[in-house]
Parts: structure tokens; sequence; C-alpha cells
């Protein structure tokens, strides 16, 4: 059972519906098909419930596709990449049970589920990151713009200077002097940024590097874990078969270096290995749910078992990052504080030394 029976026609690839649109998208099919409608009712009505011009481009494409005689997940592959293999996958998975309404229903929340953890973590990690700005652009400013103005003072007296006090005018100064430079310099790091994420080789080599290195790998590793097996439980409960459903879930982790580890499963899989054997080849997974899969392997119920072990890690990435989050606030203050106080205590002992010994 395979999604890739529906190919789309060849052309150009169209943009995925944003995470929100999705969701409600799904949502919508899964209560009216629930509900005993036709699937051209289906359609028609969640067309009226959107107020987004893509959702209803898109469903009036499918309509069109459906009233010529198309499945639901031919309408969909039609679509050129709006969906992915693994949405494809349970959609059609649903078709062939007979069970598509809870098969959407299921996908729905799923869907929903990673949409509040995402505007979780992107809420916790907000006020971090405003802090952090904020205390860096005031750094910045007592660089540029006030310790400068010591410099005349400072020049009106023939006592050599700390080496501290020298040390900071100067930097300031310099970063007076090549504030152009410097906002350049800063625009095209930015730039460089920016290629890479859409590089490839250097997301390849990104994506590696954060699940390697760094005190987020761990964290990452489970939120990845946990979108492959919510994923791939919600496959092989909807029928699919065990390679084909990893390689749809496999295709739907966002991380290469993470889609790179699980490459191989479908083959080992084909050979006869087991799914935990398969999984720990792929060096990817950590042990603890890697453990989970072996126990529902031999429970005979690996779907439950994934999606407990989903649920479980992403409670414990929402719990990592609200820890992190509570040490990394008070970090940046006290950070921000230091710096401050120690440009500020060089200057005023400076001024009192200079002052003193002019006396």
């Amino acid at each position: 059972m395979k999604a890739a029976q529906a190919k789309p026609p060849r052309g150009r690839r169209a943009k995925p519906l944003r995470a929100e649109e999705l969701c409600n998208f799904t949502e919508g099919l899964a209560v009216l098909v629930g509900a005993g409608l036709p699937l051209d009712h289906v359609l028609e009505t969640v067309s009226f419930m959107h107020d987004s011009g893509r959702v209803r481009a898109l469903t009036a494409e499918m309509l069109l596709a459906v009233r010529g005689g198309a499945s639901l997940t031919r309408a969909m592959a039609e679509q050129n990449g709006v969906f992915s293999p693994a949405y494809l996958g349970l959609v059609q998975a649903g078709e062939l049970s007979g069970a598509l309404a809870k098969v959407l229903d299921e996908l729905a929340k799923g869907l929903r589920r990673n949409l509040e953890i995402k505007r979780h973590l992107l809420t916790v990690l907000l006020y971090p990151a405003v802090l952090l700005a904020v205390s860096f652009l005031a750094i910045l400013f007592i660089m540029i713009y006030v310790l400068p103005t010591f410099v005349g003072v400072f020049n009106d007296m023939s006592t050599p200077l700390p080496p501290t006090a020298a040390f900071l005018l100067g930097l300031g100064s310099f970063m007076k002097e090549n504030s152009l430079l410097l906002g350049l310099a800063f625009a095209a790091a930015l730039g460089v940024v920016f290629w890479a994420m859409g590089n490839q080789a250097a997301r390849q080599v990104i994506d590696r590097a954060l699940l390697r290195f760094g005190p987020q790998r761990n964290v990452l590793a489970n939120w990845l874990t946990s979108q492959y097996f919510r994923t791939l439980g919600l496959l092989v409960e909807g029928g699919v078969p065990l390679p084909e459903a990893c390689r749809q879930a496999t295709a739907a982790v966002g991380n290469r270096h993470f889609r790179r580890g699980l490459a191989g499963v479908e083959a080992l899989l084909k050979e006869g290995r087991s799914l935990g054997g398969a999984l720990a080849a792929g060096k990817v997974i950590p042990a603890a749910p890697l453990r989970m899969v072996v126990l529902g392997e031999e429970a005979a119920n690996l779907p439950t078992m994934l999606g407990y072990a989903a649920r479980h890690l992403e409670n414990k990435v929402k719990t990592d990052i609200d820890r992190v989050v509570r040490l990394v606030e008070p970090a940046i203050i006290l950070i921000m504080g230091v710096v401050v106080g120690f440009i500020v205590v060089t200057m005023i002992n400076t001024i009192l030394s200079l002052t003193q010994g002019g006396i």
C-alpha cells in the first residue's frame, strides 16, 4: 500500500499550506467525513468554512478531481507537494480500510498537537530572545555612543589611562568609526545564514551539527523522534505496511541528518530485521524511546507504544525547554549586569584616579 500509487503530475511544485491551515483543513475533513457526507459535499463545505484563499483554491481543484472520479488520495496527490507523503499515505490507508473518518480524526489530532507544541516553544522562547536582543543593543549603544564621549575628557589629561579603560575606550572608538563597516559585516553574516538555510549541502552540515554538538542536541533528538514515532504509529495503525510506513515517516522529518540516519530502515526491515534493530542501526534514535519500540514489538502492540512514546517525548521536550528558559532568563540579566557594571565601574575608577592624580 503506497501513496506513490497516486503520483502527482509533473509541474510546478506548489507551496504547502501553513501549519494552521493544514490543521483546520484536516479537522474539517474529519468532522464532515465522519458525518457521512459525500466526498464532493465535504470539499464544498470545507471550502466555505475557510477564509484562506489558498485553502479555497486547493479545495476547488480537489473538488474537480473528485467529481472526475478521483479518490481523495489522488485528488490530494495532484496538488504537487501540498501534502506530504506521510499525509497521503495515511489518507490512502483510511480509504482502503474503510476507516477514513477515524484516520483523518487521528491525523488532525496529531497535527493540532504538533502545532500547540510549536506555539508553546515559540512563546517560552520569545521573552529570552527579546531580552537577549535588548541586552545586546544596550551594550552596543554604550560602546558606540557613550564611551567615545569620555575620550575627549581623558585626552585633556596628561596622566596615562589604566589598561582596562584604554582598551574599552579604544574599542568604543573603533566601533563608532567603523559602524558602517560593522553593519555591512553583520548584514553579510545574515546573508550567509539565509544562504546556508537554503543550500542543501550547508543544511546537511548544520542539521548534523545541531544533533551532535551543543546543549540543544538531546532536546532536538527527542523532538524529532517524537515526530517520527507519531507519524509512524498513525501509518501502522492505518494499515500501511511497516517498511512503507517507515519510508513515509522518515520523509516527514525536517532534519536532514536525522533522515539520513533512518534512510536504511526500510531495507533492513525487508531483510527481516526487527524495527528496533533497524532503528538502532541508524544511530539517531535515543536509547530510551528505542527501548519502547522493542517492548511494543514484543507485546505485538507497536502502534500504541509508538503513540505513547511520542507523547512522552513531546512532554519531555516541553519540560526541558521550560527548565532551560528558567535558567537562561536570569543568566542573560546577570551577564548584562556584569558587563554594564564592569564598564561603569571602570570608567568611574578611571575618572577618580585621574582626578585624584591631578590634584
